[in-house]
């Protein structure tokens, strides 16, 4: 580590309140055993509480998946279930759960929830069934993205909904009040938020097209050259010299720990185009942790995810020309197992998509998520993959398949818009020539990371 980066990671760390007696450390791992550890340090009956919990939001979820593939996008109940989940596996807030399942429970019974996808008037924000400040972010960008395809305007201009991230100094607290979790003390994880939080200032900086329509579209936001250098000098100092990943960090005793957390390294490299330092550590990291558990690892229960997959797919992708051949023999293997797990597990024998309990979020984020794999891997393209040679036979009938499955939703959500887009872009021949092509440099539309579940 050159001088200038051990100061300036010192420097963040006095901005936190560390000090140098806490730098960071590589041991022990941050894994989902040390962050429940934490929490039942914080609350010992705590799994018990979740568990129960849990229970009742896996039927809710199921009532939920049976109403959209019938075609309702109940998108109002899709957001508190999403917050519900959150506020169970990131804090220790059980009475503000249960008021959640109690509201969830009750939105099923309202079969029209289109409104949840409109902007509001009072403050420009968009999520209307979130609570959670920074749950709405990912519906606001959602929007954008959609919106700055087509050239359409928003309906409300003034967006102070964003005042806490408004200013570089304004940014730069926010993050630094959001970087270190001590779950022991307060029962709280901020990871997803700062998930959440850094995905959408990356896409809006580092997207040329999402900035543009940003600056155009939002009054009294424009997007000075300060905050830029506030944010990149953040995203330099957090990057992980050791690991070359970025995650949340954790207090643990007089110790702080750095986690290697796929998503966010993820968003991060793919909002820049892949333009970061320390390739070889990344993808030494990407394929190191492929055993481990999400966020920390590919693995989902055990098991991977179209979400997941098409993460790592997109890392490999990004830095396949940045790092020597070695390495590359060595990712194949991977890329073969991520193949090998979308058509195998990832879609149906008739190419359809079956979305995951207590993982998806609704059909057409299952959908979204298994295009995306596919078409990154090169299974779903027209163009020679980047990683081998082969060729598959039967690979238009079954991309063609799949998008036939796509189109037959009833619910047109911008989320299932996108899973087409994206299809469209790779095999043509098979979507309706009215989506528009996607540009595969970037995400057309950033969902929702469903962080640490």
């Amino acid at each position: 580590m050159s001088i200038r980066s051990h100061m300036q990671i010192m420097a963040l760390l006095a901005l936190l309140g560390l000090g140098s007696s806490a730098a960071a450390v590589a041991e022990p791992v941050v894994t989902r055993a040390f962050i429940e550890s934490q929490f039942l340090q914080y609350d010992k009956d705590r799994a018990n509480k979740k568990a129960q919990r849990v229970e009742r939001l896996s039927a809710l979820q199921t009532r939920l998946f049976d109403l959209q593939s019938r075609g309702y996008s109940m998108q109002c109940s899709a957001q508190m279930l999403n917050e519900t989940d959150w506020l169970l596996d990131s804090t220790s807030n059980f009475a503000r759960a249960d008021k959640n399942l109690w509201l969830l429970e009750l939105t099923l019974g309202n079969r029209e929830q289109d409104f949840a996808l409109g902007q509001l008037e009072v403050d420009g924000s968009w999520g209307v069934c979130y609570d959670e400040w920074f749950k709405k972010l990912d519906p606001m960008i959602n929007a954008i993205n959609q919106f700055s395809e087509i050239g359409t305007p928003l309906r409300y201009s003034i967006v102070s909904f964003l005042k806490p991230i408004s200013t570089p100094e304004l940014l730069r607290v926010y993050l630094s009040n959001i970087l270190v979790s001590d779950i022991s003390k307060t029962g709280i994880s901020s990871r997803d938020e700062l998930n959440a939080t850094t995905s959408l200032i990356a896409e809006v900086l580092y997207k040329e097209r999402i900035r543009d329509y940003f600056v155009r579209n939002i009054t009294g936001r424009p997007i000075a050259s300060s905050y830029m250098e506030a944010f990149d000098a953040f995203i330099e100092n957090w990057q992980d010299q050791e690991t070359g990943y970025w995650g949340a960090w954790y207090r643990s005793g007089d110790q702080v720990l750095k986690s290697r957390d796929l998503s966010m390294t993820y968003h991060i490299i793919a909002y820049r185009s892949g333009d970061v330092k320390l390739w070889d550590k990344i993808f030494d990291t990407t394929l190191q942790i492929s055993d481990d558990e999400y966020p920390y690892g590919w693995l989902q229960n055990g098991t991977l995810t179209n979400h997941h997959a098409y993460d790592v797919a997109r890392i490999l992708k990004l830095g396949w020309n940045k790092v020597s051949g070695e390495r590359r023999e060595k990712a194949v293997p991977a890329l073969e197992r991520l193949l090998a797990y979308g058509l195998s597990q990832g879609i149906n024998a008739d190419n359809s998509v079956t979305p995951q309990a207590r993982f998806s979020h609704g059909i057409d984020d299952a959908y979204y998520y298994a295009v995306s794999l596919l078409t990154t891997i090169g299974y779903c393209s027209t163009e020679r993959p980047f990683w081998t040679d082969a060729t598959w036979p039967e690979a238009t009938t079954r991309c063609c398949a799949l998008a036939g499955h796509i189109e037959a939703q009833n619910a047109r959500t911008p989320t299932v818009e996108a899973a087409l887009q994206r299809l469209r872009g790779a095999v043509s021949n098979c979507v309706s020539a009215e989506v528009q092509s996607a540009d595969d440099s970037t995400d057309s539309l950033k969902l929702d990371d469903q962080g640490g579940r």
